[in-house]
């Protein structure tokens, strides 16, 4: 990781490290991170380790008041051990194993996503055996029509509550330890218009 002062040259940065190595800046990161919170004023932004799970750059992240979403038992881990709050942690996964959803209960975390009626099934019967009381969000698959590489909504999927049917299929579930406390959706990757992010971001307020 390349700190202050001045600017180094990657080749001076390396050249008492092992190679081949990742170098990364923490100035730069930082002021991406100052850039993004900047644009979206009242909300918290949650670094996913899925895209880089170095403890380093977790670290330096949760330092700009960032909070963090896991998708594993090893991402979990890895931002606790990073230093991150449990109450600053969401976890966001399909097809969690009821090991990795006691442990998340148990660690306290500000909210778990539920992709289907089991997942809340479990997460109750996690918070029941753990005396927790837990926050859930449920993961919504949207009727939009996305863009980008990797599309997850604009109809029926695997992954998520269909939009038509996510009031009746989790009112269907009787929740005493957990509540409902919001949604997640996700739609695409890769997206690079910036008209489609900004009408998403208001379809899925709308949608809450």
């Amino acid at each position: 990781m390349i700190e202050p002062p001045g600017d180094t040259a990657p080749h001076s940065a390396v050249s008492n490290l092992p190679t081949p190595c990742y170098l990364y800046s923490a100035p730069s990161i930082r002021r991406q991170y100052a850039r993004l919170a900047a644009a979206l004023p009242g909300y918290r932004v949650l670094y996913s380790l899925k895209a880089n799970p170095n403890p380093a750059i977790i670290a330096l992240l949760l330092e700009q008041g960032a909070g963090a979403e896991v998708s594993s038992r090893a991402e979990l881990e890895t931002a606790l051990a990073a230093g991150c709050t449990p109450e600053d942690l969401v976890y966001v996964a399909p097809a969690k194993p009821i090991e990795t959803i006691r442990r998340t209960v148990e660690a306290g975390i500000h909210a778990l996503v539920c992709d289907c009626p089991e997942d809340l099934k479990m997460c109750e019967a996690a918070a029941r055996e753990t005396g927790r009381r837990v926050r859930l969000l449920l993961r919504i698959n949207t009727d939009e029509k996305p863009t980008g590489r990797e599309k997850m909504v604009g109809g029926p999927s695997k992954f998520g509550f269909d939009e038509e049917e996510v009031l009746e299929q989790a009112s269907g579930v009787r929740l005493r330890h957990c509540r409902i406390a919001g949604i997640q959706v996700y739609s695409s990757s890769q997206v690079l218009d910036a008209d489609y992010l900004a009408s998403h971001f208001h379809y899925v307020a709308d949608l809450a």
